[in-house]
């Protein structure tokens, strides 16, 4: 038997795995790149998920559900919440209802709807950053 690149004949079996140096070859094995983690789900739990997936890989999903980093997310409503003065807005609503100077204009309602939609979206999308199951 030759030993590759050489013209060499090995003899035996133990020359053969062994390199040059004289130690022993080694089969190289490939580093993981992650390591696995296992948890027990409920019959339920698991459909639950797989709901969630949809036709994503359910590791996938799951991994992205543990490690997904919402921040931008929660900032961006913050941001929305602070220049809407929304909630300036309501309480003086709040304070006119209240006191019986209200006055039910166009302006005054168009006003109040356009609230109370900045305040769904508010809503919808801290559901959505929280991972919650959004009410119909």
């Amino acid at each position: 038997m030759r030993r590759p690149g050489s013209n060499k004949v090995v003899e035996t079996f133990t020359e053969a795995t062994t390199n040059p140096t004289g130690g022993l070859v080694r089969p190289t094995r490939r580093k993981t790149k992650s390591k696995p983690f296992s948890i027990r789900l409920t019959d339920a739990e698991r459909k639950q998920l797989e709901r969630e997936a949809g036709s994503k890989p359910l590791a996938a999903y799951m991994r992205s559900k543990l490690l997904s980093n919402d921040k931008p997310t929660i900032a961006r409503l913050l941001a929305s919440l602070g220049a809407s003065d929304l909630s300036r807005s309501m309480r003086d609503i709040a304070a006119s209802a209240r006191s019986g100077s209200f006055e039910e204009t166009p302006e005054t309602l168009l006003s109040l709807e356009a609230a109370c939609a900045a305040i769904q979206d508010m809503r919808a999308t801290l559901v959505r950053a929280l991972g919650l199951k959004p009410r119909d």
